[in-house]
């Protein structure tokens, strides 16, 4: 989630953030950051119903802003949407002040959000919801040969960080070198995702996962590394080495991410 603007008062605590959601997960985190009496500003869809020159009455759907007062918030988690229905708070050409409507919020459509007071533990809701490193206890690498995905697991959210895609030439009877140095790149870029998004004073394991010896191949390609020296870029990674754990998962990134949210509920 993108945290686009932030104006509250030092004094009273009353101010407006501006919001992204940038994950169907990130829904969840509004749900519990919303409460009744907000103001909720976002476009939305509503049918309007105008009469012509001729006196006839057309009906047509149109997309505007509007803010309502929140009544009611439904999230549905399978679908990963919120719902926030209330009344309308500011006059529009359309829509009645105080009549009722109901806003979707949706991925990649900012939002913004009002409270009479933004107290600490808001605060704390807010800077966790923009920064989901700062509450994610288990990181995952889920990959394959030349597919990884890079995730941080939270009690409720599993959010992919980094995803890395990159093709690895086959290997070829005599000569290996062009693989070889195709699963370098790879396993290298795959490593420098881990050092710029697993916060190990936070994390407190960070799970390797794939079908077959893909992740013992890339655990060597880390030792491997840790030994030459790279000191000053990889010393959080070589002071929490015992905190990384192979573990196998089924084929298919799929299967493997729900492997990777199973196991968190289960810890």
């Amino acid at each position: 989630m993108r945290l686009l603007k932030k104006d509250i008062s030092s004094k009273d605590g009353t101010g407006t953030v501006r919001l992204l959601c940038e994950e169907t997960e990130d829904m969840y985190a509004i749900y519990q950051l919303l409460g009744k009496g907000d103001l909720v500003r976002a476009s939305t869809v509503r049918k309007v119903v105008q009469e012509t020159a001729t006196g006839s009455v057309a009906s047509s759907r149109m997309r505007m802003m509007l803010t309502v007062a929140v009544e009611e918030i439904e999230y549905d988690a399978d679908r990963g949407s919120l719902r926030v229905k209330g009344r309308n708070r500011e006059e529009n050409a359309f829509v009645k002040l105080g009549s009722y409507h109901t806003l979707e919020l949706e991925v990649n459509k900012d939002f913004t959000v009002r409270k009479a007071r933004w107290d600490a533990m808001h605060l704390e809701q807010l800077d966790e919801a923009v920064d989901v490193s700062r509450r994610a206890q288990i990181a995952a690498v889920v990959m394959q040969m030349g597919l990884a995905h890079l995730c941080l697991v939270t009690s409720q959210l599993t959010i992919v960080r980094s995803r890395i895609e990159q093709h690895v030439a086959k290997k070829r009877s005599g000569d290996t070198r062009t693989h070889d140095k195709a699963v370098d790149g790879f396993f290298k870029t795959v490593l420098d995702a881990i050092v710029r998004h697993v916060n190990f004073d936070v994390v407190k394991v960070l799970l390797v996962a794939s079908p077959g010896f893909v992740k013992e191949e890339f655990l060597e390609y880390v030792d491997a590394q840790l030994a030459q020296g790279r000191s000053e870029e990889l010393s959080a990674l070589r002071s929490n080495r015992s905190k990384i754990v192979a573990v196998h998962a089924s084929s298919g990134h799929k299967h493997a991410l729900t492997e990777v949210r199973v196991r968190r509920r289960a810890t």
